[in-house]
């Protein structure tokens, strides 16, 4: 019994101490971060709700379709309750500060009809969209009227225009910015004094190229029907202390729905070695939620970091100021954590508060002790303080394994430590080819200053070993003389390569060539390339080291030449070709020698160069490849008695015979498929009626 005690009360404090600190929350959702390879992979919360508000725990009843939220640099929370016409104040303590329902304007009560948006300045000046009245209020600290921005008049706006702003942000030099309903330009540009002074940040007009090509071949009256191209209007905006605008849009499958946008209105976001800053990037395309992420809205919190907010599925994407991915929380639900519909964010003391429009609520959000290390990390980055941040990431690599930023970290400390060795082996880790170039281009420059000179000694003894086995040759000519007929058919292989008409002439006409040779060829490629796709160097192998596979590899080789031969067959049996299938076979086979001959010693090469350098292996490894597309050329032409322009022709209608013989052998696979569920399903049906 004794036993059995000691044991619970051990598992009990285990379990207490395991659970992620946020004021003592429980996780609703799972939590994860992406890949180099754009595949999520589980990672520790990051955030947890801490608190959840109502109206109605203030006395003030339920908040009504709210639309807004923002909180100052003093940490005062203001929603527009847009439902009941009314702003909603709160103290950084949570303690209801006001509520404003209306204002004095020149003696007369004025009131707000379903404002959108809500802004104050530092000052404490608060701006108001006040959608339906369209216009925009100006507060002072004391709720008392400042002034209005009314609709504007201006020769690039339509003369049908109507001024329904929607969000509004406010810059230090007092130009307010605004986004509104139906306006496809961009963000509206007003100066200190009101007046309207251009759009800022106009979106690209986005289109489908087959509805393009239809509407290019419609008739006028069928293209004024159609649907037009337009940009895609701005849905939110937020301004930082440097006076960049970060805004977002609503467009579904856009690589660049978060932009931050300089005062010429161009987009200076920076973005990561992975991926845009986009929230989901591995989604689904069919089901309920289908689709890209859907930005409604992006928080700004302290040195660069960020966060934007997906309504679709209720998730929250925090950034860095490189654009790296830090945490992703949050899903939809009815739970405390969760949400109906998100409307809107902001961030505060590395809090994140969220305004569900669907439970008409506010959720806090806390960073838990993984989250802490992480920001700390991204802080004390961000501020030059490399030894915080170095202890900050080990820290957080506790929790997380997995998360490549960390590694990317220690490798940006240890290269300001001059451990090159190490930085490099983390920016591997990391995925960031970029900066593993430059520590790893440090480290050999060591390295080879460390060994020039025994380097150079070996050099000169393999010439002189070349030079005595040279002679040594030529003493031993009459024995090497004997061995020509053994090697006479490997001979012919790179006779070809280095005159590929006579030697393709001759593997026709004298049949010096085999097929049991070009069938060790074909083996060779698909063992080079095997080596080339798991040992190459991190610099140029993008592949995923998980998802290699040797019989994959195989298949891509093996099946494309067959199918190639076949095909070929096929087509010149119909062209009056002179080549059997067997000519095809070894004329494509023997093809195949410079990838063959290029692969291994590129591989190698690959595994001690930078970025900067990797142009030369893509050149020559595109070279091999031009190499054996001229053989096979050749090859052809010489075995079918081809001229140049028939072998063009044939060329082209074998791969699209190729393409034919794919698309039936798929339908067929799809049909048998259908069959065999259909058989599988009648089965089932008969087991379960007996």
């Amino acid at each position: 019994m004794h036993k059995w005690l000691t044991a619970l009360v051990f598992f009990t404090l285990i379990s207490i101490l395991s659970v992620p600190s946020a004021a003592g929350a429980v996780q609703p959702y799972e939590s994860y971060n992406y890949s180099y390879w754009s595949e999520p992979v589980p990672a520790p919360a990051g955030y947890l709700p801490s608190k959840v508000h109502k109206g109605q725990d203030f006395g003030i009843g339920a908040m009504s379709t709210p639309q807004d939220l923002f909180v100052d640099d003093s940490g005062t929370i203001y929603v527009a309750d847009t439902g009941n016409n009314r702003i909603i104040v709160w103290n950084s303590d949570w303690t209801l500060a006001r509520v404003i329902k209306s204002f004095d304007r020149a003696g007369t009560a004025d009131t707000f009809s379903h404002p959108s948006g809500v802004y104050a300045t530092g000052e404490g000046i608060l701006y108001i969209a006040d959608t339906d009245h369209q216009r925009i209020v100006i507060l002072n600290q004391q709720d008392q009227f400042v002034g209005l921005i009314e609709a504007p008049k201006s020769e690039v706006l339509s003369k049908n225009f109507t001024f329904y702003p929607l969000k509004v942000v406010v810059d230090e030099a007092k130009r307010t910015y605004v986004v509104a309903r139906g306006v496809f330009d961009g963000i509206m540009e007003f100066d200190i004094e009101g007046r309207f002074r251009g759009f800022i940040g106009t979106n690209r007009v986005t289109f489908n190229v087959v509805d393009a090509l239809w509407k290019r071949l419609s008739t006028q009256v069928q293209r004024d029907k159609m649907e037009l191209f337009i940009p895609i209007e701005f849905n939110n905006v937020d301004i930082d202390a440097k006076g960049f605008l970060y805004a977002t849009t609503g467009e579904l499958n856009s690589i660049m729905p978060i932009k931050r946008l300089n005062p010429s209105g161009i987009d200076v976001l920076r973005r990561s070695v992975y991926d845009t800053p986009r929230g989901d990037v591995n989604y689904v395309s069919y089901g309920t939620i289908k689709g890209s992420s859907m930005m409604v809205d992006v928080a700004i919190g302290k040195y660069g970091v960020y966060t934007s907010l997906d309504t679709k599925r209720g998730r929250l994407f925090t950034y860095d100021n490189d654009g790296n991915l830090l945490f992703v929380f949050g899903k939809l639900g009815d739970q405390v954590g969760t949400f109906r519909n998100p409307i809107s964010l902001a961030a505060y003391n590395d809090e994140i508060i969220v305004l569900d429009q669907g439970m008409n609520r506010l959720t806090v959000f806390s960073p838990t002790r993984y989250g802490r290390q992480v920001l700390e990390a991204v802080y004390a980055h961000y501020r030059g303080d490399d030894e915080i941040s170095d202890a900050a990431w080990r820290e957080a690599l506790k929790y997380n394994t997995n998360l490549d930023i960390a590694y990317i970290g220690l490798g940006k400390s240890l290269l300001m430590k001059g451990s090159y060795k190490e930085a490099a082996d983390n920016f591997k880790l990391g995925s960031d080819r970029a900066s593993y170039s430059k520590a790893y281009a440090l480290y050999r420059k060591g390295v080879l200053r460390a060994y020039f000179g025994p380097a150079v000694l070996s050099l000169a003894l393999l010439a002189v070993a070349a030079v005595v086995i040279n002679r040594w040759r030529k003493k031993q000519r009459t024995t090497f003389h004997s061995m020509n007929n053994v090697f006479k058919p490997i001979k012919q292989v790179f006779y070809v390569l280095l005159h590929p008409f006579k030697g393709y002439w001759e593997l026709k006409s004298e049949k010096q060539g085999s097929v049991w040779i070009a069938l060790t060829l074909l083996f060779l490629l698909t063992l080079t390339a095997n080596i080339k796709s798991q040992f190459s160097g991190f610099v140029v192998n993008n592949l995923n080291p998980q998802k290699i596979n040797s019989i994959d590899e195989i298949i891509y080789v093996v099946f494309p030449f067959l199918l190639w031969c076949g095909a070929n067959w096929l087509v010149t049996t119909l062209l009056d070709g002179e080549g059997k299938f067997s000519e095809i076979v070894i004329a494509s086979g023997y093809a195949l020698i410079p990838i063959i001959i290029t692969s291994v010693p590129l591989t190698i090469i690959s595994r001690f160069i930078t970025v900067q350098e990797a142009s030369f292996y893509y050149f020559f490894d595109t070279l091999s490849y031009v190499c054996f597309a001229w053989l096979l050329f050749i090859g052809v032409m010489t075995v079918h008695q081809y001229t140049v322009k028939k072998t063009i022709m044939t060329s082209l209608l074998t791969l699209i015979v190729m393409g034919i013989i794919i698309f039936l052998f798929l339908l067929s696979f799809n049909l048998v498929q259908q069959v065999a569920v259909f058989i599988s399903t009648v089965y089932q049906e008969l087991i379960l009626r007996w």
